[in-house]
């Protein structure tokens, strides 16, 4: 493993260790500053002979940990000066020992000013005030005595006494040590003296924070360490004992700066060198690694000092405090206790009566409820953290004092039992939860199998039950009511993000299969929907919606929906996550399905034949020539309103009549035409020619001639008829067909009447379609003119 990850993790797992002894100490100020002669003392037995300032720095060298650390200097900046206002106050009456105690709590966190980016301005402008009332007020000179020459400097009184605050202390006066350097030169000595001058300086920018383990040895390599650092060594490890809070830190720095100064020896000058190290390792290790004896365990004082007070309802606040103190798991000076795990068992052991124990906290929880509200506090914080307390060591009692725990909650109310075999859970073996009807039924079927049912003998209403048993618990404990609320808000959620996730996928692939859907509702007797429906509130009898666009609606809505639940949990459920990441891609996936095909994207085979492009030019009216019929009489023209000709005998030309008064609109006669356009075209072309008759032997006009027989011109007159008859029918079979087409034709008019994306191609379509029917419509007009004359 890298030397480099070992040490950031060493210097990162001691930062945490810090911030523990800071929020112990926090926590220790605020509801156990009374169990200490002064806040001072506290602070001596938080931090020991370590600088507050140092154990900020040291936490401040990570990120993570600055907003905790503002807070809490914060926090610790207004308890030093509440504590001594009273004390500023007063010039008269003031009692010198607790003065001089809060003085020195005072400069301790005035040196905080010094650690960059850690107090706001308002916190040193308080600090700034309190040491202007200080200097006008004055200390005595028996208190000067005992405060640090920093302090008194700042407060502008004499300086009696030399700073003995320095860091490291066992290296204070270090560059005056001449046991080695006596017999040597001057300009040796001289050497060696700045030699242990750089060694000091390393030394205490390593425990001040100022440099890092790596930084040493670049530091330590500008100078030439000699025989003097043997001497150095001899004196740090004499002094180790005294500064074990510093042992670990000095040590892995001055190992570093060892090696570098051990690589530019001869091998003989090695082999002593390490030698004396090893001795001198021997002769520390063992002090430093053996635990400080213990003087008072935890067991002893709550069975002889704190129990019998609490038995005799004497001092209970005080001894309550105690106990939940011993109690906590925070810290570094955490207690050792010995565990009784049956009824009855301390008697023959010094184990500590557990099960007594927590009957007895539970006694004095529900007696103090009504009468000191302060201890019933202390005793709810109190189990609570004992149940902690068993957890973390493993305690489980035997079967019968289980029972007899059990037994004995049967006199306290439903919340109270549920709340103690929730805390003490573990040591209880996991019994069975005993609640009302109302929270029994809104478990699942696997957590009913873990609880019991509390029956009761009177009608009652299940919802009701329900509200009134959760606000019972929220009242005794806010955190087990809502872990109900949490299960069924995590089974809800998951829920959702699964029917999400299905249908959203599903619509997907539904409107990749199908481009568009037309939904056509027609509202009448025969529809599928009910008569109940109200007119005004229906829906148009024809709706057009493109499924893409409904689709993205949906995949849209449940997006915003699923992010706007991530703002309301500290940890988004993985089904959530999960559901997001699936809807983005759906998302993307259906913005490209909107945007439909490219040319471009297309492959180069993708078209097996050419792409032709033509060009229709728009031709002006023709003037058709007259058609003259011969008649009995003579030559006869008319001219019909629909722009064709008809001679005498009833011989139709219908060659421009598709483009008489019926003409095709505007945007259908472009220069560039579509492939339906020139299909549109040679329909029509073909129609014109079924249409008009060939001109052939039998209906050819002929010329002008003499009056025949009329049988002659009775023979000829049947046989067109004839033909017209014929083809009459045939076009009557056409003309159901044009009208059935139209009525389609009109309901997509409807349809597409206010679309912006219908093509030009429909429209055109729709048109000549329109045409076809006008024109035959004449056409069977003329024929029956033709017969009925």
């Amino acid at each position: 493993m890298d030397s480099g990850k070992v040490v950031d993790s060493m210097q990162k797992r001691s930062a945490m260790e810090c911030l523990r002894k800071l929020e112990e100490f926090v926590v220790t100020l605020s509801h156990g500053k009374d169990l200490f002669n002064s806040t001072y003392g506290l602070l001596t037995y938080s931090f020991g002979n370590r600088r507050i300032a140092d154990v900020f720095e040291a936490v401040l060298e990570f990120p993570e940990y600055q907003e905790k650390c503002k807070h809490i200097a914060k926090r610790l900046c207004s308890s030093a000066v509440s504590s001594l206002e009273p004390a500023v106050s007063k010039q008269r009456g003031t009692d010198e020992a607790s003065f001089m105690e809060e003085l020195r709590y005072f400069w301790e966190l005035y040196q905080l000013r010094d650690v960059p980016s850690l107090l706001q301005p308002e916190d040193k402008s308080s600090f700034d005030g309190v040491v202007d009332r200080l200097h006008r007020r004055g200390i005595d000179r028996s208190t000067r005595n005992h405060l640090p020459a920093e302090f008194l400097r700042l407060v502008n009184s004499d300086d009696d006494n030399e700073s003995g605050k320095e860091l490291p202390y066992f290296l204070k006066n270090l560059s005056d040590h001449e046991t080695v350097t006596s017999k040597a030169s001057e300009e040796q000595s001289h050497r060696g003296g700045d030699s242990l001058k750089l060694f000091e300086q390393v030394l205490n920018d390593v425990l001040s924070g100022k440099l890092k383990f790596e930084s040493a040895a670049k530091r330590m390599e500008e100078g030439h360490v000699g025989v003097n650092t043997l001497a150095a060594t001899e004196l740090f490890f004499s002094v180790l004992e005294k500064t074990s809070s510093y042992a670990a830190d000095v040590t892995s720095t001055l190992f570093a700066l060892f090696e570098n100064f051990f690589g530019s020896l001869q091998d003989d000058m090695k082999v002593l060198y390490y030698i004396i190290i090893i001795f001198c390792l021997a002769d520390s290790s063992c002090p430093s690694v053996a635990p400080e004896p213990v003087i008072l365990s935890a067991t002893a004082v709550v069975k002889l000092f704190v129990l019998p007070h609490l038995m005799k309802r004497t001092h209970v606040l005080l001894m309550l405090k105690i106990l939940h103190r011993l109690m906590q798991t925070l810290g570094a000076k955490e207690t050792v206790f010995q565990w009784s795990l049956a009824m009855g068992e301390s008697d023959s052991t010094n184990a500590l009566q557990t099960p007594e124990l927590i009957l007895l906290i539970l006694e004095f929880a529900t007696e103090y409820e009504s009468s000191n509200q302060q201890a019933a506090e202390i005793c709810h914080s109190l189990l609570k953290a004992f149940g902690e307390r068993l957890q973390g060591d493993n305690v489980i009692f035997e079967n019968e004092t289980t029972e007899f725990i059990l037994f004995s909650l049967r006199r306290y109310s439903w919340w109270i039992r549920y709340a103690v075999c929730s805390w003490f859970s573990h040591s209880l073996s996991a019994p069975k939860q005993q609640l009302p009807a109302g929270l029994y039924k809104c478990l699942t079927l696997d957590q009913q199998e873990q609880c019991e049912q509390i029956s009761v003998d009177f009608p009652f209403s299940t919802v009701e039950c329900f509200f009134l048993s959760l606000f019972e618990l929220a009242l005794f404990d806010v955190d087990l009511a809502l872990a109900f609320l949490k299960a069924v808000a995590d089974d809800i959620l998951q829920a959702f993000c699964e029917l999400s996730k299905a249908h959203a996928e599903k619509e997907v692939v539904r409107a990749a299969m199908l481009d568009e859907i037309d939904i056509c509702r027609h509202f009448s007797k025969d529809s599928a929907f009910t008569p109940s429906f109200r007119e005004d509130i229906l829906p148009p009898p024809q709706v057009s919606t493109r499924r893409d666009e409904r689709v993205y609606c949906q995949l849209s809505a449940l997006f915003n929906v699923a992010c706007s639940i991530t703002r309301l949990t500290a940890q988004p459920p993985f089904a959530l996550q999960v559901l997001i990441n699936s809807l983005a891609e759906l998302l993307l996936e259906v913005q490209n399905m909107r945007i439909g095909t490219f040319l471009d994207d297309l492959p180069a085979d993708y078209y097996k034949g050419k792409t032709v492009y033509a060009v229709a030019q728009p031709e002006g009216a023709k003037k058709q020539p007259h058609v003259e019929a011969s008649s009995g009489q003579g030559i006869k023209k008319e001219k019909v309103s629909g722009g064709g000709l008809i001679n005498g005998n009833a011989t139709l030309c219908a060659e421009n009549e598709l483009f008489g008064t019926i003409a095709a609109p505007s945007y259908a006669r472009d220069s560039l035409a579509t492939a339906r356009q020139i299909s549109g075209l040679n329909m029509r072309r073909n129609v014109e020619k079924r249409l008009v008759p060939q001109e052939n032997g039998t209906n050819a006009p002929s010329a002008p001639t003499e009056p025949r027989d009329n049988s002659e011109m009775q023979g000829l007159t049947l046989e067109v008829l004839e033909k017209l008859t014929k083809t009459y029918e045939e076009m009557q079979k056409t003309n159901e067909d044009l009208k059935n087409s139209l009525k389609n034709i009109k309901v997509g008019r409807h349809i597409t009447a206010d679309r912006d994306d219908v093509d030009v191609d429909d429209r055109f379509q729709f048109h000549y379609s329109v045409q076809r029917y006008y024109s035959a419509e004449i056409y069977n007009t003329r024929i029956f003119y033709g017969r009925s004359n």
